[in-house]
């Protein structure tokens, strides 16, 4: 079966298929693309790694070092996974499929849908921290955290609710 090639083919269909465990009858390749996973990757790659298009034609070129060839091909893996995460999250799209004829309604009633999504975003993590990993120091994104806790001087007695 041939699959359709996802961003300059960074990724192809039969390989998001693959890893979500699903195939071309459970969804077919123009459906999809046309569910817009083109644009949800580059968008994601974009914001995460503003820099991935020139990393993996680095790493594609004639004569890449091997840490470029590395980098293109952690940059796949993790789009691969980012986008298997992605289509296990709408499980519309799959179960929606059981009742059209193309597949077999039974199959449906037995697959854990929250555990193959949480399968294929803990691929997606693992994928992402690698290519983390292999980035230089200067280069490595930043990740703004909020801290919930704090000090807090309240103003009245929470017994009398007279000012202090």
């Amino acid at each position: 079966m041939a699959s359709v090639d996802i961003l300059g083919g960074i990724t192809n269909t039969q390989a998001v298929l693959g890893a979500a465990g699903l195939s071309h009858g459970d969804i077919p390749d123009d459906r999809l693309m046309l569910s817009g996973v083109e644009d949800d990757l580059q968008l994601n790659l974009y914001s995460k790694l503003p820099t991935y298009q020139a990393l993996v034609d680095a790493g594609e070129a004639s004569g890449a070092s091997p840490a470029e060839k590395m980098m293109a091909l952690a940059i796949k893996n993790y789009a691969k996974w980012f986008l298997a995460a992605l289509l296990c999250s709408r499980w519309n799209a799959i179960v929606q499929l059981k009742t059209d004829g193309k597949t077999r309604a039974d199959r449906f009633d037995r697959m854990d849908l929250t555990a193959m999504q949480a399968n294929a975003e803990a691929q997606r993590d693992r994928a992402w921290a690698l290519i983390v990993g292999m980035l230089p120091e200067d280069q490595k994104p930043t990740v703004v955290t909020f801290t919930p806790f704090g000090i807090s001087s309240p103003t009245t007695d929470p017994v009398t609710d007279l000012e202090e």
